[in-house]
């Protein structure tokens, strides 16, 4: 019902693109290429939705967290094919002709995109079943202003959008500096291209044994991770040499050591926290609006990163970050030690008043 009209409608956009593109860029045509790609956005946010739905309701709450895993695979693995893949192949000429250029990126996911389409439309039918408690779109948006009354949610999204701040320095300014210096974006893009496959083996071996640890500890643990993967970015920053490139590239490679477990720990414990305390009752809203409180935090700090850096040198940006990084750390660390604690119907947006009213709806009908 939701993720075949999406997926048509993003196929049919990225054709149109891949054939307008040249005469879009010509003409600076700003506009449209704004409307598709938030075209494009929302069709990806509503299929979201939906496998967020299916991994509360269909998985047992064991497997939720390889659930979890799961989708953030596509997600990189579509990040590889769409932007690694791009990068890496677009020198490779053949008479002339690039064989690997965006027009051809975006011809063949709009056509790979409606096949599969295709596939779920004509040999997929959807089984219609009827739910007893079915929430309509306003009582969805009432238990969502939930998320502003109950403290630990509060919590929860506070880190979210905050976790990120003091890292953005170094993640805004790591790869535009190497760049800037002489360093090759194909050697760095390859760098990311190698940690993807380790990324995934990890996040499935994390997700495996999650049961023992709660997604709130390992989430915290990733973030230590994270602010050594800070100090670390930041001293490849300070001593890179454009006489000794293969030394940089080296220490570019070896930072899989502290930015895989990132993604892997933070990534995946946080989500798989998101997907256990989601309540049933509109359980993919829930989760979606989790998730997107964690991918919001993440581009704000980019974005928040980007425009400082302009204006303060790296090096006192980055001393104010990992103090700031640092803080944060101990403060949530603190806080989520008591978070686990709470049992999760602490954690429902569905008042008990509205249960009961419903619960006295259904008794008085015969």
């Amino acid at each position: 019902t939701y993720i075949v009209p999406a997926l048509y409608t993003f196929g049919i956009i990225q054709i149109f693109v891949s054939l307008q593109l040249e005469n879009i860029m010509k003409n600076r045509q700003v506009i449209i290429l704004t409307a598709a790609g938030l075209i494009s956005f929302l069709c990806m946010a509503i299929q979201g939705v939906a496998t967020d739905g299916w991994i509360v309701t269909i998985l047992h709450e064991k497997n939720v967290s390889l659930g979890s895993t799961v989708k953030r695979m596509g997600q990189v693995v579509g990040t590889l094919f769409s932007y690694n893949a791009l990068i890496l192949l677009g020198k490779w000429k053949v008479s002339g002709y690039r064989v690997f250029n965006p027009f051809d990126c975006l011809m063949i996911f709009g056509c790979f995109s409606i096949v599969i389409g295709l596939i779920l439309h004509c040999f997929r039918k959807e089984e219609h079943q009827e739910e007893e408690n079915k929430s309509s779109v306003i009582q969805v948006f009432k238990y969502l202003l939930q998320f502003v009354r109950k403290r630990q949610l509060l919590i929860l999204v506070s880190f979210l959008l905050l976790r990120h701040l003091g890292f953005g320095f170094i993640d805004a300014g790591l790869n535009a500096n190497l760049i800037k210096h002489g360093m090759p974006k194909e050697k760095i893009t390859s760098v990311e291209t190698y940690h993807i496959p380790i990324d995934i083996a990890l996040g499935i071996v994390v997700a495996t044994y999650m049961g023992k640890v709660s997604g709130l500890r390992l989430g915290l643990i990733g973030f230590g991770f994270k602010l050594v993967d800070f100090i670390f970015k930041f001293y490849i920053i300070q001593s890179f040499d454009p006489k000794n490139i293969n030394r940089t590239y080296l220490l570019l490679f070896s930072t899989g050591i502290t930015s895989i477990p990132v993604e892997a720990l933070l990534g995946t414990g946080l989500t798989s926290f998101f997907y256990k305390v989601a309540d049933k009752e509109i359980s993919s809203s829930y989760v979606t609006t989790l998730n997107a409180f964690f991918n919001l935090g993440r581009m704000l700090a980019i974005s928040n990163g980007y425009f400082f850096l302009e204006r303060f040198s790296l090096s006192n940006l980055c001393l104010i970050g990992g103090l700031y990084s640092l803080i944060v750390m101990i403060v949530f660390g603190i806080l989520f030690i008591k978070l686990e604690s709470k049992p999760k119907e602490s954690w429902s947006l569905y008042d008990t008043k509205d249960q009961e009213n419903e619960h006295n709806l259904h008794v008085e009908l015969p």
